[in-house]
């Protein structure tokens, strides 16, 4: 019999996490998360729809488009993700699309979000997300939940990103979707550096502490580092800002048990 270790792995990493369905909160991630170890206030725009969809509003009143693709953990599971975004005068609207897995085992994810101004730099969103998980001789199911979330730029200084994944599965215990609350800190030092702080507490394991930072050598450059400590990690990124609305983004993780995570993204705004 011919062992595939492709499955042994795709099934460590479903029971390290302690879910059987829905790992999208893991395995679907745009190249900024990954270099900034999953950092809800590094986001904004469309790349805000993989976490907290009320970074999602753009200052001007324009599409914000960007892609992700990322090959995570050591292994030849392949994520793919695209999103849009179209900020208006008060609000924004988006959408996101993705999809991973490896022969035999497939899940797809199609997500429809909503922001809204609050007051000066402070806004609201909410993201409806519907996952679909397709496993060979196992047929498929459907599952939809819910992110809503808060972000606000205090004194052109304090970045303050916070947002609820899936609040409802805390009241479950049969949990179908992975979910956690989550903060993200950001303190602009000067244009060239700004200091990350995250906190979050996913629903089925224990919080962590994920400090970073982005520094601009360039007005075309960033430089992404930060560390996890649930489990150690660090995570490692460069992102380019071109003339022309056009930006694109490397990041890799590492991770003490699964191995490290590439992932590159391409946007657009216009």
């Amino acid at each position: 019999m011919i062992i595939d270790l492709r499955y042994f792995a795709l099934a460590a990493l479903l029971l390290l996490y302690e879910a059987s369905f829905a790992q999208t909160e893991h395995l679907q991630q745009h190249a900024i998360q990954i270099a900034s170890s999953d950092n809800s206030a590094v986001l904004i725009g469309a790349s805000a729809l993989f976490a907290n969809p009320a970074a999602a509003k753009r200052d001007n009143n324009d599409w914000d488009l960007t892609t992700a693709v990322s090959n995570r953990f050591n292994t030849d599971i392949l994520s793919l993700g695209a999103s849009a975004v179209k900020s208006f005068d008060q609000a924004a609207v988006g959408i996101r699309l993705g999809t991973y897995g490896i022969e035999g085992f497939k899940q797809s994810q199609i997500a429809l979000s909503f922001t809204r101004a609050i007051g000066e730099s402070a806004y609201l969103g909410i993201q409806a997300n519907y996952n679909q998980l397709q496993i060979n001789e196992l047929g498929q199911r459907g599952v939809a939940d819910i992110t809503v979330g808060y972000w606000q730029l205090i004194d052109n200084r304090i970045i303050v990103s916070t947002y609820i994944k899936n609040p409802l599965q805390g009241l479950s215990d049969q949990p179908q979707v992975l979910g956690k609350a989550d903060i993200g800190l950001g303190y602009i030092i000067s244009d060239q550096l700004t200091l990350y702080l995250a906190m979050d507490k996913p629903w089925d394991r224990g919080p962590s502490l994920r400090p970073g930072l982005a520094y601009k050598p360039h007005e075309i450059l960033t430089i992404y580092a930060s560390t996890d400590t649930d489990p150690e990690a660090i995570s490692l990124g460069v992102g380019l800002h071109l003339n022309g609305g056009l930006n694109a983004q490397l990041g890799i993780n590492t991770h003490p048990i699964l191995g490290n995570s590439l992932a590159l993204s391409v946007g657009y705004a216009f």
